[in-house]
């Protein structure tokens, strides 16, 4: 669903334009659909007064993803003339619960968005009570058909959902609001804070309808002490029994839980406020808005509702009357509600994409800046627009030694930013760029004293955003190692997630790992760390690395989240990473050997002599370097070559190579070359299992065939003379 603002409507002439900027919005699933709205200039509809309709508005998508229904909701409060006035069209029809001030359009079939602006040009029209009363409006498109309907308040950013249950109890109503979520906001029973929530709300609603006010102790018990010390301090003691005749009425949900808002019957005494409301004017007294003489506790009332009969004023009824027709579940400002609108609650109609906001405030006499700000990431422009009755320029306004207006030229705007601290608001020195919630002033001027005029600013606008944390993925920050693509030397150190084979699953890394790649610049004190780590499988290759209690630690932290985490449900984090066992390093030595004898091992040969037969028949075998196997590979080290086959060569250094069947004296060295079915050639090395194995040559002499020894007679009996013949010559010994 992508949420648009139109634009708020007022005192409307057949020139007024109501141009807004473009209203844009990405999908939660990440693609790159969006979604443009303009208003353009509303114009007058003839022979009705104050009513408006817009044939100069657009809409444009990039896709072809068909939108399925358009609510155009006022945000603000309406009177009983007041009205959104749609009509059905061909396949497009009216929901069918529809309110004077919220509509719905669905197309079940889906309507491209140049079909969507040709119904809202020709089906849409806003009649207002009168000509000087500004409305704001609201456009939801959604890309499925709307199911219920969810009221904005522009004032606080809260949504309000009325559900239709005539004779359900208050404590019904109660339990099942606290079981809604919208949009990744938390459910509860509406609170009602201000005058002008009052309004809003019970203009949307307009009959008997519960709040989330009770006295009954079974729901004032658990929230009654929040603020125990505070009402003390003020000489308010909480009683043990909230129940009447005390009659202490407490909001007992939302983010009021816990305040009280009066005690007493028929004359009650309204409660200092722990934290006021900017609503209700900062007052230090919390709102009320009982009837006179309520509550009154008649026939046992403990529960508090909107009474028709004297225009929504508040009432007490039983738990268990049943005269209220409704309850309004309220969404917005619980703490752990999603700032981020790509989460849409389960409770929610649909799946929420986006929401953009775009305000726009018109001022008959044009001096009024509208301010308007989205809320971004941590690292992301801030997205702040000033407007005036729509047009996006603010303009400063010139005038001439006579006091008429010369002409116009761009204003200079200024912008303060606040940070909320508690439940101030702190001025900043200059832009926010962490997380947090801030606010943007914006002041302009409307025109300069010149001697025939006063100076005069513009009434400044004002908008509240947050700064949410960026998303980070802690995936490898570069390619995955391999044997034939090594590591990037400019990756991080732990983050290409990697280890060489071991034999196990473990993950030995640093406690802190560097995310200096991720982070903004200006915020970089944070690295991520974790308390243990298993790949998904011992073997080399491609595997699944999950981190134990992963988190962000460091001075900037809370500037960051990761994505892709498990919650395991104890407040703990699992991360699971793309990763890579490598193979190890292993290196065989090639030999030839003799077939053993009967009782003995395999008999290595490293020398020959020369030209002498039997060295073709020797086995061709090499040596493993065991030192260098993993130690679950060490019991039974033949085992990994199963199924591999040798294949020697041998040749000395100046190229000759080895003739087994009549071998020539010389330094011969040996070397081997491995295969198999479960073996690859990998730049000179060889991939087998869980291991790359170099071959590290070794040398086999052929020796030169003995000296032939001739002896004959002595001159002398104990002389001999020993004669060296030639190796042609026959080894004969002389007689």
């Amino acid at each position: 669903m992508l949420l648009l603002s139109m634009v708020p409507v007022g005192a409307f002439a057949p020139t007024v334009a109501l141009a807004a900027d473009d209203v844009t919005a990405s999908t939660a699933a990440g693609d790159d659909t969006t979604l443009s709205i303009k208003a353009g200039a509303a114009v007058p509809v003839e022979g009705h007064t104050n009513t408006w309709y817009f044939p100069y508005l657009t809409v444009e998508s990039n896709t072809d993803r068909l939108i399925k229904s358009i609510t155009v909701q006022f945000t603000s409060a309406i009177t009983t003339t007041d009205a959104i006035n749609v009509d059905a069209s061909g396949k497009f029809e009216l929901f069918a619960g529809n309110k004077r001030g919220n509509k719905s359009v669905n197309c079940a079939s889906g309507a491209t968005a140049a079909e969507w602006q040709q119904y809202l040009r020709d089906h849409m029209t806003i009649t207002l009570s009168d000509a000087t009363t500004t409305k704001s409006i609201r456009m939801i498109a959604n890309f499925e058909p709307v199911q219920s309907l969810y009221d904005y308040n522009s004032l606080n950013g809260h949504y309000y959902e009325t559900v239709k249950a005539s004779g359900a109890s208050w404590e019904t109503a109660f339990k099942a609001a606290q079981s809604k979520t919208y949009m990744g906001m938390q459910g509860y029973l509406v609170t009602i804070t201000s005058q002008k929530e009052h309004d809003y709300v019970y203009t949307m609603i307009g009959e008997n309808c519960w709040t989330g006010a009770t006295c009954l102790d079974a729901y004032t018990g658990p929230v009654k002490n929040t603020y125990k010390d505070f009402y003390a301090s003020k000489g308010i003691t909480i009683p043990s029994s909230t129940m009447p005749a005390a009659a202490y009425y407490f909001w007992v949900c939302g983010p009021e839980a816990g305040k009280l808002v009066s005690w007493g019957l028929n004359t009650p005494t309204a409660a200092p406020d722990p934290s006021p409301d900017p609503l209700n004017n900062n007052s230090p007294t919390i709102y009320n808005n009982w009837s006179p003489n309520e509550p009154n506790n008649s026939s046992g009332e403990q529960c508090m509702h909107f009474y028709s009969s004297v225009s929504g004023l508040w009432n007490d009824f039983a738990n268990g009357n049943t005269s209220c027709t409704a309850y309004v579940i309220e969404y917005g400002g619980m703490e752990g509600d999603s700032d981020d609108p790509s989460t849409s609650g389960g409770g929610g109609d649909a799946n929420v994409d986006i929401v953009v906001k775009v305000e726009i405030d018109i001022d008959p006499k044009g001096k009024t800046i509208t301010t308007s700000a989205d809320n971004v990431r941590v690292g992301e422009p801030l997205k702040v627009s000033e407007n005036v009755n729509g047009d996006p320029e603010v303009k400063l306004h010139l005038f001439g030694t006579d006091g008429k207006e010369t002409g116009t030229e761009p204003a200079p705007v200024t912008r303060t930013y606040y940070q909320k601290q508690g439940k101030d608001w702190v001025a900043l020195d200059g832009v926010p760029t962490k997380v947090g919630t801030y606010k943007v002033e914006s002041r302009a001027p409307y025109r300069y004293a010149d001697g025939t005029v006063a100076a005069e600013d513009y009434t400044p606008g004002s908008a509240e955003f947050k700064i949410l944390p960026k998303v980070i993925n802690a995936a490898p920050n570069s390619p995955a190692p391999s044997p034939d693509k090594p590591s990037d030397p400019s990756a991080l150190p732990g983050r290409l997630w990697s280890k060489t084979y071991d034999g196990t699953t473990a993950f030995d890394s640093p406690t802190s790992l560097d995310l200096s790649d991720l982070l903004v610049e200006s915020l970089g004190d944070a690295h991520l760390t974790f308390d243990s780590a298993a790949f998904s499988s011992d073997n080399a290759g491609a595997r699944e690395l999950t981190l134990h209690n992963v988190r962000i630690e460091g001075a900037d932290a809370a500037n960051y989240n990761l994505a892709n985490l498990k919650d395991n449900g104890d407040g703990t984090y699992d991360l699971t990473v793309p990763a890579t066992i490598l193979p190890a390093p292993l290196t065989v030595s090639p030999y030839y050997a003799l077939a053993p004898q009967e009782g003995q091992d395999l008999a290595k040969v490293e020398t020959w002599r020369a030209g002498k037969a039997g060295l073709e028949e020797a086995a061709q075998s090499f040596e493993i370097a065991t030192d260098q196997l993993a130690a679950a590979d060490k019991d039974d080290p033949q085992s990994l070559f199963n199924g591999v086959t040798p294949a020697h060569s041998a040749a000395t250094a100046g190229g000759l190579k080895l003739d087994l069947k009549s071998p020539v004296r010389g330094s011969y060295q040996v070397s081997t070359q491995l295969s198999g079915d479960n073996v690859s050639a990998v730049d000179g090395k060889f991939l087998i299992g869980n291991y790359l194995v170099s071959v590290a040559p070794t040398t086999l002499a052929i020796e030169p065939k003995p000296s032939t020894v001739v002896v004959t007679p002595a001159t002398t009996p104990l002389q001999w003379i020993l004669t060296a013949l030639s190796p042609s010559s026959p080894a004969t010994p002389s007689s």
